[in-house]
């Protein structure tokens, strides 16, 4: 005979949710001022137990009436675009590079580099100034297809039919 134990793996994943605080914004679906930031991680777990994260952390809005989710755009499109200025910014120094290299020393002083409304290098004293997201900002997450659908008609009324 053989004197084995055999233990059952229970794998499986967890969200970790924390809240950020209430915000006194307006929920889009329910019209509830009931909107709060949430972090959100999804991790894996072993016997119930959280082992290493599976996902990266997400900032969400969250209504706690209506359960709805929603990104800020606003978070989305900054991250975007500040991206794109570095890269913008990185082009701006080779060109300035190549031009100094082909041309003579009298010529690069009247290099004048662009201003920030065409598309400079923004600081991050620039974006952290930034107004708080409003109701357009947000982009809505929908749980199923059926959250926008019309409800269906009720059914007839049951009706005897004489006989």
């Amino acid at each position: 005979m053989c004197d084995f134990f055999i233990f059952p793996l229970w794998c499986g994943t967890w969200d970790h949710v924390r809240s950020l605080g209430p915000e006194l914004m307006q929920c889009p679906r329910c019209h509830n001022n009931a909107i709060q930031t949430i972090r959100r991680r999804r991790w894996m777990t072993l016997y119930c137990i959280p082992v290493f994260p599976i996902s990266r952390r997400r900032q969400l809005f969250h209504c706690d009436i209506c359960r709805w989710e929603g990104i800020p755009l606003g978070t989305v499109q900054m991250r975007q675009e500040n991206g794109r200025h570095r890269h913008h910014h990185r082009q701006l120094e080779e060109e300035q590079h190549q031009s100094d290299s082909s041309t003579n020393r009298q010529n690069r002083d009247l290099y004048i580099p662009r201003s920030s409304s065409q598309g400079a290098l923004h600081t991050s004293n620039s974006l952290s100034q930034t107004s708080p997201p409003t109701q357009s900002h947000f982009q809505s997450v929908p749980y199923s297809t059926n959250d926008y659908q019309a409800p269906p008609p009720p059914p007839p009324p049951y009706t005897k039919t004489p006989s």
